[in-house]
């Protein structure tokens, strides 16, 4: 007993710490909105009829006093306390399974109070995440009465009349055509009107059900069922306003076994879920909060080395200029990075998965990451001998492999070692003891190892979830794991981490062996391999420095180059130019007339002249919002030189 008294207390510790943290120098706007919506959730859960209680592990750390009435003892009894304290023996299996899954389902169980008595109570759960911490927000509503009423619907009219008359609950019976033929004083209370026998003259689907369909939905739903398992909707009371209500109850059927009425209980949950919605919102400011510092702190960052280059580069020598554009593209490079991490985070990325060789992969990002990390890290690089053909997007493991050196990095700020290994493994039904979710069979792995700081075994339970970073308020946006987890379930594969605070960590990335010919990672070409032209191209966007840079770019390969920065004057240029356009490169979002409706209107009159739609977004977003046709070719933004000229050039040489 001493010892689980002892974690009860370390847990409490560490809450207050983890509140301490979250404290810490947050954002101005996240953090007034987060206070707000604390303050609200506080008032709202001391004003609740129901028990509220927040629980980490099991263990109690705040609730509210209507819980400690319920369970017959003080507020300061629950603090600290196992929840397996104040649930009755025969329940106790169900509880901690549910604490153990996770899982948020509504349930019922007996509590026990304090003085041994038991009671059935119904618990709704919400998870919430804070700093690798998994908190239940619970509320517990004393069901006693709720269960009596069931019983008392179940037994003859004459016994549970008066009952029905004086419970808490709304009850009543209705037909299926839409009448009531029974009310109790409380639904006639939680409606707001003035009797029974007003009530009783109403039509549901016109006077109570805010969307008459979902009346229908559950009379239809009935027919096949003997019991009515809950639904929440909206009702309308007598003035017109709305709550959210919870019903359930039980089809009654004649002797033919059709329905004649529905006995109903009517619960009205308006405060729960408005309880819900201050949690959902406190949850979406915290990760918001989270998110924008951290990308903030990374595009500042970029944009400060891009800013003081480009002053050096002004009055800089010859032999500094290369130096200068270098550092100015790859800071550009990671903010590109950033961007694509963001659009990729809630959706899945394009992946090319082809049958792909990993070690011209690694062994060509190796030198960018001699660049990109500071001369204090060593970089050592081996690999087994014949390695065998995976299934992979070249870019998508440039991007993890550059995500995991990164952390490194940042877990070795005094210097240290990154060694990358590429090898084959071979995992049987042996390796499933420890790791059971992987499917046996043949792999290429490839581990990232440093001799940093390493992990707890806490931070590691915490590694892949979304906005999670062990990095100060303001460094990190928290997206990089999760990001590398996803990238590599698309490939079929899986990581994994070891870890050892002191000692370092390693991240192993595991590639199914794929059947098939191999396909050459494909790498950007050379800017001086790419070839040019003669053709004349229309080039249409918004953002002059984007359409100056263009030209520029296009003009230097030998086309003849026309700008505009709309659709409208894209138009007008392309039906008076003197000489024939052979491609049009136009950016999707504009003013006036977009990229998409100049295509339309091109093909609209007849013109089947090449073009390009250049977005931000990414194609299969382009694709799914605007139903570009197939012979659209698209080039994302950011785009380099070398994408510009080599997409430009491919689409001038297609055949139609």
């Amino acid at each position: 007993m001493r010892d689980e008294r002892k974690t009860k207390k370390e847990l409490i510790a560490e809450l207050r710490a983890l509140r301490a943290e979250l404290a810490v120098q947050p954002p101005p706007v996240a953090d007034v909105a987060l206070r707000e919506s604390e303050a609200r959730f506080r008032t709202l859960a001391d004003a609740a009829f129901e028990g509220m209680a927040v629980t980490l592990d099991g263990v109690v750390v705040d609730c509210n006093a209507r819980l400690a009435e319920m369970l017959g003892c003080r507020v300061a009894d629950l603090i600290g306390a196992n929840v397996m304290e104040f649930v009755a023996p025969e329940s106790r299996a169900t509880v901690l399974a549910r604490i153990q899954t996770h899982d948020e389902q509504p349930y019922e169980h007996m509590a026990r109070r304090r003085d041994g008595s038991v009671f059935p109570v119904e618990v709704h759960g919400r998870l919430m995440r804070a700093e690798g911490k998994t908190l239940r927000v619970s509320a517990i509503r004393d069901i006693t009465e709720r269960r009596k009423a069931d019983e008392a619907l179940r037994a003859s009219e004459a016994h549970y009349r008066a009952y029905i008359e004086h419970a808490s609950y709304g009850i009543y019976r209705s037909t299926p055509d839409g009448r009531f033929l029974m009310v109790n004083k409380a639904l006639a209370g939680m409606l707001g009107y003035p009797s029974t026998d007003a009530l009783l003259k109403i039509d549901l689907s016109r006077d109570l059900y805010a969307d008459p369909a979902v009346r229908l939905k559950l009379v239809k739903r009935s027919e096949r069922m003997e019991q009515i398992e809950p639904v929440e909707c909206q009702w309308k009371r007598w003035d017109g306003s709305l709550i959210t209500v919870r019903l359930s109850g039980r089809p009654v059927r004649d002797d033919d076994g059709a329905i004649a009425c529905f006995e109903m209980m009517a619960e009205d949950v308006t405060q729960r879920k408005h309880l819900e919605a201050q949690l959902q919102q406190a949850q979406k400011m915290e990760a918001v909060g989270q998110l924008t510092t951290g990308i903030a702190h990374d595009f500042n960052n970029m944009l400060a080395v891009i800013l003081a280059n480009a002053q050096l580069l002004q009055n800089a020598p010859p032999d500094a200029v290369v130096a200068g554009l270098q550092e100015i593209e790859e800071a550009a490079q990671r903010g590109s990075a950033v961007v694509r991490q963001l659009l990729g985070f809630s959706r899945r990325a394009d992946l090319a998965i082809v049958p792909t060789r990993l070690e011209p992969v690694v062994n060509n990002l190796t030198p960018m990451l001699h660049r990109v990390l500071p001369s204090s890290l060593a970089i050592r690089v081996s690999m087994e001998g014949e390695i065998g053909v995976v299934q992979a997007d070249a870019r998508a493991v440039e991007q993890v492999l550059v995500n995991l050196a990164t952390n490194a990095r940042d877990a070795m700020p005094d210097g240290g070692e990154l060694f990358l290994d590429v090898r084959n493994a071979d995992l049987d039904r042996e390796h499933l003891v420890a790791h059971p979710w992987v499917v046996p069979g043949h792999y290429v792995r490839i581990s990232v190892r440093d001799t940093g700081e390493g992990m707890d075994e806490k931070t590691k339970a915490s590694l892949f979830e979304p906005f999670f970073t062990t990095k100060p308020i303001g460094l990190g946006t928290g997206l990089g794991m999760s990001m590398v987890y996803g990238l590599m379930k698309q490939h079929e594969g899986f990581v994994d981490v070891e870890s050892q605070p002191g000692v370092g960590t390693t991240v192993s990335l595991y590639f199914p062996v794929a059947a098939g010919a191999v396909v050459p990672a494909k790498l950007p070409a050379a800017l001086g391999e790419i070839r040019g032209g003669t053709e004349t191209i229309l080039l249409v966007d918004d953002e002059d420095a984007l359409r100056r840079t263009g030209r520029r770019a296009l003009e230097r390969f030998g086309y003849t180059v026309l700008a505009a920065r709309d659709g409208e004057e894209a138009l007008e240029m392309f039906r008076s130019a003197a000489a024939p356009i052979d491609l049009v490169v136009s950016d999707l979002a504009m003013p006036r007339r977009d990229g998409w409706g100049l295509y339309r209107a091109l093909r609209d009159g007849g013109n089947q002249v090449k073009f390009i739609l250049a977005s931000g977004y990414r194609e299969s977003d382009t694709q799914e919002r605007l139903t570009i046709a197939i012979e659209v070719a698209f080039l994302q933004k950011p785009w380099t030189l070398t994408e510009l000229a080599a997409r430009v050039r491919e689409v001038l040489d297609a055949t139609d």
